[in-house]
């Protein structure tokens, strides 16, 4: 197995307002291209920032967050999400 680096920098992003069905309870919401320090691309959702704060070149580092909790059955599922890298 390979393990990608964990930290990176945010080459583009993209604020989603009109997301898709099941997804309406998180907009806005950001996605965005990181460039990994190995150079590995990787498109992500971008948390922990406003999408007014984001920018094109912010430091970034991965972290496990929710992405979407299933309906009636109540089932969580998980993923990588990055946030803005604070020394």
């Amino acid at each position: 197995t390979y393990r990608l680096p964990e930290k990176g920098q945010l080459m583009t992003f993209t604020i989603v307002r009109t997301p898709p069905k099941g997804f309406e309870k998180m907009s806005p919401y950001i996605i965005g291209v990181v460039r990994l320090e190995d150079g590995t691309l990787i498109t992500s959702q971008i948390t922990d920032v406003a999408p007014e704060e984001v920018s094109v070149g912010m430091k970034v580092e991965a972290v496990f967050r929710k992405i979407v909790e299933d309906g009636d059955s109540g089932i969580i599922q998980y993923a990588i999400k990055f946030r803005p890298f604070i020394k």
